[in-house]
């Protein structure tokens, strides 16, 4: 979907690379190469998603990492919660939302989670970053509120986990 006409997108590359990539099985979470901040999309559903092109209406949490561990960690973070653990408000939100007091690896649910990430390398310790580290950290925060705007400009809702 191309960007809409007449929002002031200042990072219009990055979300149409989102919106142009292809949904990953969360099992492959591990297998992000880095621990670099960045963003990530989650879905949750019934479909095949894995392969497919993002669509907004099959996003059900924007997210993303500054901090050290990156977005790898904070996508397990996620995975997590959804087996009644707590420490990310998405994943939190989720698990009270789909999986009904019980761990998502015993429930029965024909739904499946996928992902999608893109991460910026920077260094985000306080002690040795440099300003361009820091203007790469913004982006990181700028990214997540366009993603939101783009999914919400097409579905006119804020994906459901989002409750921030």
């Amino acid at each position: 979907m191309p960007l809409p006409a007449g929002l002031p997108f200042f990072m219009p590359h990055e979300v149409e690379t989102f919106f142009a990539s292809r949904w990953k099985p969360i099992n492959e979470v591990s297998l992000i190469p880095n621990k670099f901040p960045g963003n990530y999309l989650i879905a949750w559903s019934a479909q095949h998603l894995a392969g497919r092109v993002i669509l907004p209406q099959d996003v059900e949490y924007v997210g993303m990492s500054k901090r050290k561990e990156g977005v790898r960690q904070r996508i397990k973070d996620f995975i997590k919660c959804t087996e009644g653990k707590t420490g990310h408000s998405g994943g939190e939100t989720f698990y009270k939302k789909y999986c009904n007091n019980t761990p998502l690896s015993r429930n029965n649910h024909a739904n499946k989670l996928y992902f999608v990430e893109m991460t910026f390398p920077c260094n985000v310790l306080k002690l040795t970053r440099t300003p361009q580290d820091l203007l790469i950290m913004g982006k990181v925060c700028l990214l997540e509120l366009e993603l939101l705007a783009y999914i919400r400009h097409f579905t006119g809702w804020e994906p459901a986990c989002n409750t921030k």
